[in-house]
């Protein structure tokens, strides 16, 4: 056997390695730190609550004008306005005094 050959070989080779290869080696892996875990979790939650507000604030049904004729409370015929008057005051005690 022709050790004191091979020994600076040897040790070159051992230069070589770093800390995650000897882990490795090992079977273990490095401790993460609570950021490393933290900080994608957030950043997934953050991208979920902006997909989720502009999905809802697309879908959501318009309001007043831009809603177009005929498709508010008042053209269902149960609706909440069903039965009231779309007159004035005015012009319902102006129709009251001609009778």
């Amino acid at each position: 056997m022709n050790l004191p050959a091979k020994l600076p070989k040897r040790l070159k080779d051992l230069q070589k390695l770093d800390r995650d290869d000897l882990l490795e080696v090992l079977g273990l892996q490095e401790r993460r730190a609570p950021s490393d875990v933290l900080l994608p979790a957030v950043g997934a939650f953050a991208v979920g609550v902006l997909v989720g507000a502009g999905l809802g604030l697309l879908l959501a049904p318009k309001a007043g004008r831009a809603r177009g004729p005929g498709r508010g409370l008042a053209a269902s015929p149960g609706g909440a306005d069903a039965g009231r008057s779309t007159e004035t005051p005015s012009a319902i005690a102006s129709g009251a005094r001609t009778l």
